[in-house]
């Protein structure tokens, strides 16, 4: 947590597996996406007012996936972090 609130979750494959080596791109993705649906549900319930996500820079397959599950909810909102504090890898979720 960064402040009341509001958590920073970093989506990185590489902080989410041990041996992010010797899985395939699928895999990589399933497993940042099943972590993204864990937290995202765990603000939802526990009222967070944000969410900021580290998606990373690549080819964008991982943030289209997540605009796609956050499209889904109506109480929610979403915009690209700011870039003087995350580069352009970064995605804040607000709940309403």
């Amino acid at each position: 947590m960064v402040s009341p609130g509001i958590a920073e979750v970093d989506l990185h494959i590489e902080k989410l597996h041990d041996n992010p080596g010797n899985l395939n791109s699928d895999d990589m993705l399933q497993i940042q996406l099943a972590f993204f649906r864990t937290c995202l549900n765990h603000a939802v319930i526990n009222r967070m007012k944000k969410v900021i996500f580290i998606h990373g820079v690549g080819r964008g397959v991982l943030k289209t996936e997540m605009q796609r599950e956050l499209d889904k909810y109506d109480n929610l909102a979403y915009m690209d972090a700011p870039i003087s504090k995350y580069g352009v890898g970064a995605m804040e979720v607000y709940f309403k």
